[in-house]
């Protein structure tokens, strides 16, 4: 029998699954929302892709009206303060 590795979520995984749950989607209305295969995203949820494209973040973060950095970091980059 192969050893297979225990998967443990990434935070981006576990935010992505909390966001999907709090919208009430399944993988199938998201992937149909987003363009993403469903299979990816449960890849992403579960932490078998660790390294997700950038074009695939920023399709899931507009289906949820969020933008890439709050889902990938689960917070807005701070702007710099204007000196003028």
């Amino acid at each position: 029998m192969p050893y297979r590795r225990a998967l443990t979520p990434t935070a981006f995984g576990l935010r992505l699954r909390a966001a999907r749950l709090k919208s009430g989607l399944t993988y199938s209305e998201l992937a149909r929302r987003s363009g993403v295969h469903p299979a990816t995203l449960h890849q992403l949820e579960t932490g078998a892709v660790l390294d997700p494209r950038g074009s695939t973040i920023c399709k899931i973060a507009r289906t949820f009206g969020l933008s890439a950095d709050t889902l990938l970091a689960g917070t807005e980059p701070e702007l710099p303060t204007s000196t003028v």
